[in-house]
């Protein structure tokens, strides 16, 4: 499954800019978006191959194709609303501002909280109850959560 995971994350770049292309639309809000999301694939590419997640297991044929349209289409929706040019091709500062504070903060949560919770259940299994982990048992998710919200705003 993280074979799936990883190719959707690691090509919305390609996928982006094709549709930056396709709709020539190379305006700030679509150059900003690219940047955003894209970096987000380099990111999670670098995460996994550091400190993976357990997703290596294998799965059922439906395993593998439900995913695909169901889960991880809508995840190529808000590229497509913001390169079609359907939506403000030039966000405010503001918005920009925003959106690359929620992006920033959204990359540490979710990195350090995965990295911690690799590192720590190597040395000892249990509940791991300090650092990022203390804060919330959920702080990676609220990382990627925030960084989604940052393409939102974006859009």
């Amino acid at each position: 499954m993280h074979y799936i995971v990883n190719a959707n994350k690691g090509t919305m770049m390609i996928y982006l800019f094709g549709l930056m292309y396709y709709f020539d639309n190379f305006s700030l809000g679509a150059w900003m978006y690219l940047a955003l999301h894209g970096n987000y694939g380099l990111v999670w590419f670098i995460k996994d191959r550091t400190f993976p997640d357990s997703f290596e297991s294998l799965t059922t044929t439906i395993s593998f194709l439900f995913p695909l349209p169901v889960i991880l289409g809508p995840y190529y929706f808000i590229g497509y609303w913001m390169m079609s040019g359907t939506e403000n091709r030039n966000p405010s500062p503001e918005r920009i501002f925003v959106a690359i504070q929620l992006y920033c903060l959204g990359v540490v949560f979710m990195v350090l909280t995965d990295a911690q919770k690799y590192l720590v259940l190597r040395e000892r299994r249990g509940l791991i109850t300090h650092c990022m982990m203390g804060w919330s048992r959920n702080m990676n998710y609220v990382g990627e959560m925030m960084l989604y919200a940052s393409f939102a705003v974006l859009c």
